[in-house]
């Protein structure tokens, strides 16, 4: 095995880490979420600043672009982890990603707080069906 860098083409991914991904199928993965972190500059040498993001973007992995998608977040978030999973929601089978916890940095105290819920993105729906 060895590693390549890949150039994806299409919107900008801005950096970012601590976000998640999942798979989707052969050729597409969703990445959501993450954290900028924002404390390099010398003004903010004593009190760093992050930014957790609430976009979403998909990677065609046949043709290496990257679009953003409309589904954001419900909130800011870094730190969690995904999975695709069938779920039974609203009476119905769906197919969706499960967000799960992760944290989200209070600006206004310079901490994280996590997060100790669970987000469903439908993908077989218009919205994200609730339980």
């Amino acid at each position: 095995m060895t590693w390549a860098e890949v150039t994806a083409a299409g919107d900008a991914w801005p950096p970012r880490g601590g976000h998640a991904a999942v798979a989707l199928g052969g050729d597409r993965v969703l990445l959501c979420g993450g954290g900028v972190q924002r404390a390099w500059l010398p003004q903010d040498a004593g009190s760093p600043h992050e930014e957790d993001l609430d976009d979403c973007f998909l990677l065609d992995t046949e043709t290496w672009a990257l679009s953003r998608v409309r589904a954001t977040l419900p909130s800011p978030r870094g730190g969690h982890s995904a999975a695709l999973a069938p779920v039974r929601a609203g009476g119905r089978w769906d197919l969706g990603v499960l967000l799960f916890g992760g944290r989200d940095f209070d600006a206004a105290t310079g901490t994280h707080r996590g997060r100790d819920d669970l987000v469903l993105l439908s993908l077989l729906g218009d919205e994200a069906a609730g339980p």
